[in-house]
C-alpha cells in the first residue's frame, strides 16, 4: 500500500518543479518548507480518514486516579474503549460544561466518561476501579529530517506538498500563482474522493448511539443487580 518517497526526492522535485535551486533557497529552508506542507497534506489526510493513520494506547486506570497522559505523539482521538471483564466496550465521551456534574455518583467502567484535555486524559467521575482502557488516536505528524526518512504518499497524494511548496516560492518571487492554485484545488477534490474509505467492499453504516446506550445502560444494571 505504501508509495514511499524519500524527504530527497520531494526536495529535489520541487526545486526541479519550481526552477529555483540551492543558490535561491537553501537546503533548510527547502526542507521546513516541505515539511510544512506534509503537515497540511497530513491535516486533510486525517479530515478526510482518520483510518490511515489510527494507533493505540493502552491506559491502565488505578482507582482513585482521574488523569492520564496521554501518548507523547497523540494528535486525535478517534474513539476510547473501556475493558470490563474479558470484553471491550466503547466509553462515553464527557462535554466540557460537564467536567463537574458527576463527581459526586459511584462509578463503574461502564459509567465512567473521559475527555482529552491538552496532554492528558480525564475521567470523571473519579474512577474507584482498576482496568485498561484502550486510547484509539491519530497522531501528530512527524517532520522528515534525514533525506532518507519517507513520506507514505499511498497513490502519489505526496503530489500535494510539491504544488504547494511551488505556489510558496512562486509567491516568494512575486509571480503569478493561479495555475498552481488551481492544481491543489483540483488535487485537495481527488484526495477527498479516493482517500475517504480503505475498504470498498462495504459502506459505512449509520451508527446507532440510542441502542449503544441503551445496550450498555442495561448491561451495567445487570451485572451490578
Amino acid at each position: 500500500m505504501a508509495r514511499n518517497r524519500t524527504f530527497a526526492e520531494i526536495k529535489a522535485e520541487v526545486y526541479e518543479r519550481s526552477d529555483v535551486d540551492t543558490n535561491y533557497v537553501s537546503a533548510a529552508e527547502m526542507g521546513r518548507m516541505v515539511n510544512a506542507s506534509l503537515a497540511e497534506l497530513y491535516d486533510l489526510l486525517v479530515s478526510v480518514n482518520k483510518d490511515l493513520y489510527v494507533s493505540s494506547q493502552s491506559v491502565s486506570v488505578v482507582s482513585g486516579t482521574d488523569e492520564y497522559d496521554l501518548a507523547s505523539d497523540f494528535y486525535r482521538i478517534e474513539g476510547v474503549d473501556v475493558t470490563s471483564g474479558s470484553k471491550s466496550y466503547p466509553m462515553k465521551r464527557f462535554n466540557f460544561s460537564e467536567r463537574n456534574a458527576l463527581q459526586d455518583a459511584g462509578t463503574t467502567e461502564l459509567s465512567t466518561r473521559y475527555r482529552a484535555i491538552g496532554t492528558t486524559i480525564k475521567f470523571i467521575p473519579t474512577p474507584n476501579w482498576s482496568g485498561t482502557v484502550t486510547v484509539w488516536y491519530c497522531p501528530a505528524p512527524s517532520e522528515l529530517d534525514e533525506d532518507s526518512d519517507t513520506w507514505n504518499g499511498f497513490a502519489g497524494w505526496e503530489e500535494y506538498a510539491v504544488v504547494d511548496c511551488c505556489i510558496k516560492l512562486a509567491q516568494k518571487q512575486e509571480e503569478d500563482a493561479t495555475l498552481l492554485v488551481k492544481q491543489k484545488a483540483d488535487l485537495v477534490a481527488r484526495i477527498r474522493n479516493m482517500a475517504t474509505d480503505l475498504d470498498d467492499n462495504e459502506p459505512d453504516r449509520v451508527r446507532d448511539v440510542e441502542m449503544e446506550t441503551l445496550g450498555l445502560d442495561v448491561w451495567d444494571v445487570l451485572r451490578n443487580a
